[in-house]
């Protein structure tokens, strides 16, 4: 079934076409009611029960696969064609951003190069593969970033099929590896494919060239070419990198794709010219005597933080220190020497001036002290605090010697609760974003025929007489409602006739045709559908059964209609012909326990919300549009159950990395964290059922220490 820009999928309407590939074309699409922006697939082709049944357990494997770097699936349907939907990426692709033919540096591509390799290698971790990775399946998010599309259609898709010929290869030729040409895939296939158009983006060109089928060959037939013979300013070391993830053999290429990735930043970084060092010469300075500075009141503890040491109290002593006064050596003038004498860079003597120390400028080493005093005032009170208290335990420490020996450890707990929002963009650690959405899933798709009953009168089947025929010597019975199908070329369109009574057709004892046998039948179908022309003169309903015997001749019976069947009336298709359908299907199919229906995608990077409840919902539609003139409709049904899912597992690493960032902050650097912080949601509200977005409640706590 093709569908059109305007169409309504579920509860999305086609905006505009943004692609065609492989296995389908992408549409931007607008949410009926909410308004949101997403993008749909929908695939290519027919596909059969097996077939289905498969593709809607592997769409909701993906729909749990939440990540930075990969386009999420927000939920898949069969009815009226396959279709995904994902999210919408408004920046374009790859493709548009690295165009074939240019040249881009190593420095440009690396950031999406490790995007990539990391949502791929977060997928080989979950045994899946893309297979069909290339720029123009890369999207572009709102920050730029690289977002991996159309993850595991190629390896569904691919599953499906024998390959016999390149056109029927699942996968681009371009960048697909040879094993993948093989009928062999793998996750070194997708390695392959990224090290594929890292070569197009370094050279401007593909490592093979040519139709899909010379390309085949080539990569099953030879080594990639050198990538310094099209660009000699290339560094070696990338080069190497770069030809082993291209290797032919998928043993010899680097063991994941993130190893790849790695590798490529790690000879980027070697091949990157080190900094030039000018050498200045440095004037050693004069120091000069600080004032003397009062001792600044011991602050006390912060609030809210407890400092843990291993005795109970610990005498205060008193603390001194002796600065020295380093004199500067006498100067002294010769008697021809001439009235102005440079004694050091930059100070000098004047005639009348006397012998003694010059004045020199003060140095930086002498602001020193002033500088970091203005510093550390300007810091946060508490940050002061603890620093003060970590700076006594180590003076202490020192001062006191063998003494002190009995103090040997600082632990310093903290703990914070962290309130923030999340939103529908992808979870963003650096960023302290935590996605959520409403995720939904559809099960249970039956489909029932109805019947037309708009107008005058109800669509009304064709009905006409049958002719049996037999040439063996065998009686043949058919009891009445037997179906026959149609099996004649001529046939304008697929009928079965229906045995209004039962039919008897005597044996043939000379293995001719005898005399016709006739009998009542009605079409199975409803409508002007059923009005067939008289056999054989425009091609009309013909049935047979028996195979040709060892003279060639046809030995069985045969059905024919010699009149035409007529009466088939159609009616207009009503919205209740299709609703006492679903209401029928309802029946016999209950609605699913929707907690029960969404436990596949429950996981810790996609936790499912438990109030508002999940709920389970029917969608309805048919292959005819209410309102057409028909015989029957055939209605599609399909329970839909969503709920509200947010990244459980980002929220909390949110919250450890901010408390960690607060004791680099406050706490000397010498202070390592003890064990694991431990990071736990309090609580979870709903804030816009219509965005989709929660307030997330996030206490973390850990103790850092410093051992002596």
């Amino acid at each position: 079934m093709a569908v059109q820009i305007g169409a309504q999928l579920g509860d999305y309407r086609l905006v505009r076409e943004l692609g065609t590939g492989t296995f389908g074309t992408v549409y931007q699409a607008q949410h009926e009611h909410l308004r949101t922006q997403v993008a749909i697939k929908v695939l290519h082709g027919q596909i059969t029960d097996d077939e289905r049944a498969r593709l809607r357990a592997e769409a909701r494997t993906q729909a749990a696969l939440v990540h930075a770097f990969i386009v999420p699936v927000l939920t898949y349907s069969e009815q009226p064609v396959p279709y995904l939907v994902m999210k919408f990426a408004p920046n374009g692709t790859l493709k548009d951003r690295y165009r074939l033919g240019q040249r881009y540096p190593l420095a440009a591509i690396l950031p999406h190069v490790h995007q990539i390799a990391e949502g791929l290698q977060y997928a080989h971790n979950m045994n899946l593969m893309h297979l069909d990775l290339k720029p123009a399946n890369i999207l572009l998010g709102e920050q730029q970033e690289a977002l991996i599309s159309d993850f595991g259609i190629a390896v569904i898709l691919q599953e499906f099929k024998t390959h016999q010929t390149m056109s029927d290869f699942a996968g681009t030729p371009a960048y697909a590896a040879p094993e993948q040409i093989q009928n062999k895939p793998g996750k070194a296939s997708d390695q392959y494919a990224l090290a594929t158009m890292v070569f197009q983006w370094l050279t401007g060109t593909l490592p093979f060239r040519g139709d899909p089928w010379s390309i085949g060959v080539q990569k099953l037939a030879q080594n990639p070419p050198s990538l310094r013979s099209q660009m000699p300013s290339l560094s070696p070391k990338v080069e190497k990198v770069v030809l082993r993830a291209l290797a032919k053999e998928p043993g010899k290429r680097f063991p994941s794709v993130g190893d790849f990735a790695r590798a490529l930043e790690e000879a980027a970084l070697s091949a990157t010219p080190p900094a030039r060092v000018v050498n200045t010469p440095v004037q050693p300075p004069v120091f000069q005597t600080p004032a003397p500075v009062a001792p600044a009141p011991l602050p006390q503890p912060p609030a809210g933080n407890t400092i843990y040491t291993d005795t109970t109290k610990i005498s205060q002593p008193q603390l001194s220190a002796t600065v020295p006064v380093v004199q500067p050596p006498q100067q002294t003038r010769p008697a021809d020497s001439p009235t102005t004498a440079r004694i050091a860079p930059g100070v000098t003597i004047k005639e009348g001036q006397q012998d003694s120390a010059p004045t020199l400028p003060t140095p930086p080493g002498a602001r020193f002290p002033r500088l970091v005093a203005g510093r550390f005032r300007r810091l946060p009170k508490r940050r002061r605090r603890i620093m003060v208290l970590a700076a006594l335990a180590l003076t202490l420490l020192l001062v006191l010697g063998a003494g002190a020996a009995y103090l040997s450890s600082i632990r310093v707990p903290l703990k914070d609760t962290y309130t923030f929002t999340t939103t529908q963009d992808n979870t963003n650690i650096a960023r302290q974003q935590v996605n959520s959405h409403l995720a939904s899933i559809e099960i249970d798709h039956q489909e029932q025929t109805t019947l037309a009953t708009g107008g005058p009168t109800p669509a009304v089947q064709a009905r006409g007489t049958l002719n049996f025929f037999n040439n063996t010597p065998k009686i043949v019975f058919l009891p009445q409602g037997s179906v026959l199908n149609e099996k004649h070329a001529l046939c304008s369109a697929p009928i079965q006739m229906v045995l209004d009574a039962d039919v008897t057709i005597p044996a043939s004892p000379d293995g001719q045709y005898g005399q016709g046998l006739e009998a009542p039948a009605h079409v199975l179908q409803y409508g002007t559908i059923g009005n067939v022309s008289a056999f054989p003169d425009t091609g009309c309903f013909h049935s047979d059964e028996g195979q040709p015997g060892a003279d060639g001749n046809f030995s069985g019976w045969v059905v024919q209609n010699a009149a035409p069947f007529t009466g088939g009336r159609d009616a207009v298709l009503q919205q209740s012909d299709i609703d006492g359908a679903a209401a029928s299907i309802m029946a016999a199919h209950p609605a699913p326990n929707p907690t029960d229906a969404l436990q596949v995608i429950n996981r810790r990077n996609s936790r499912l919300l438990e109030t508002p409840a999940p709920s389970c919902g029917t969608r309805v539609t048919a292959d005819h549009a209410v309102g057409d003139k028909i015989g029957q409709a055939v209605v599609f049904f399909t329970y839909v159950c969503s709920g509200y899912v947010y990244d459980e597992a980002g929220a909390e690493q949110v919250a450890t990395n901010l408390l960690t960032a607060r004791a680099a902050r406050d706490l000397p650097p010498f202070f390592k964290p003890e064990g694991e912080i431990s990071s736990t949601i309090t609580s979870v509200t709903l804030t816009d059922p219509q965005k989709a977005t929660f307030r997330l409640t996030v206490i973390a706590q850990g103790t850092w220490g410093f051992q002596f």
